[in-house]
């Protein structure tokens, strides 16, 4: 993502409500992806940086829910097609970051470039709940086809639970 597109989010009302925000993601940058909030929300040092993940550095936050703190990840791992040791660095500094904190509630959302019939996906987030429940929320590919048809795109939790998620087509 960029600050472009987030303009255009906005003034199309896709980001009604969302008062909080992490660092903007820089063009042409080391980090590509930034998270929008509700409640107010306080920006940590992760260990998921761009040498980390071996791509593009995730935003990692800690957020006040129901009296509860959650670590929250915005998540974009590199896709699989092309370099799958990139793929799987992603997703291995994410398992390490997810097991730095073992007893946290937690929330990892984003683009994981996987799906549950990768192997090291189902590992990385080993006892977290998938908030689309059993029926995938399909999100890719977006313009190949006449419909998504693969969910690669994430929200779960541990320690939590969702009341709503969704996908939402955001047309222009």
């Amino acid at each position: 993502s960029n600050e472009r597109l987030h303009q255009d989010l906005a003034a199309l009302g896709a980001l009604d409500g969302l008062d909080f925000r992490t660092a903007p993601a820089p063009a042409g940058g080391v980090r590509d992806t930034v998270i929008f909030s509700k409640n107010p929300m306080t920006e940590i040092d992760s260990g998921l940086s761009e040498q980390d993940t071996g791509w593009f550095a995730m935003p990692t936050v800690e957020i006040e829910v129901a009296q509860q703190r959650v670590l929250v990840a915005g998540v974009h791992v590199y896709p699989p097609l092309n370099d799958a040791k990139q793929w799987r660095k992603g997703l291995s500094a994410m398992d390490t970051w997810v097991h730095e904190h073992p007893q946290s509630p937690m929330i990892l959302a984003g683009d994981f470039n996987s799906t549950t019939g990768h192997r090291l996906y189902r590992d990385a987030v080993a006892g977290f709940t998938e908030a689309s429940g059993l029926l995938p929320q399909s999100t890719w590919p977006q313009t190949m086809l006449p419909f998504p048809v693969l969910e690669i795109d994430h929200i779960l939790g541990r320690g939590v639970r969702f009341a709503q998620t969704r996908t939402t087509p955001v047309t222009g």
